[in-house]
């Protein structure tokens, strides 16, 4: 079982994650905001985080970097639902594990968690 945290503003999405991860075993927390994401991450200090660049209070990015500077050990995804080049180089920048680009399929995140926390029951 992998403690798995996902933070971005699509709460329909979040529920859906929670629900699929939280069927296969995993401890999965949730986040709708980039402030609360960050202390979440940063209490929780899962195994593999998600993290959503646009959100409301903290962007993705700053939340990357504050981790990073606090808990450097601690794993980050970067999503993105805009193709920019940018964001993957920030993404690698800033010490981001994978930058995934939205739409993501369910294999997709579960080959991204099996790589990165271990396997999915």
């Amino acid at each position: 079982m992998a403690k798995i945290a996902f933070v971005d503003d699509e709460a329909d999405m979040l529920g859906t994650l929670k629900n699929v991860f939280t069927e296969l075993g995993h401890d999965v927390r949730t986040s709708e905001d980039g402030n609360e994401g960050l202390r979440m991450i940063l209490d929780l200090e899962p195994d593999l985080s998600f993290v959503d660049v646009r959100l409301g209070g903290m962007k993705g990015m700053e939340i990357l970097r504050q981790v990073k500077a606090q808990k450097p050990g601690l794993k980050v995804v970067i999503f993105t639902g805009y193709n920019d080049t940018q964001v993957d180089d920030d993404a690698r920048k800033y010490g981001a594990v994978h930058c995934l680009h939205k739409p993501v399929g369910l294999q997709d995140l579960i080959d991204i968690i099996e790589k990165h926390a271990g396997p999915i029951l």
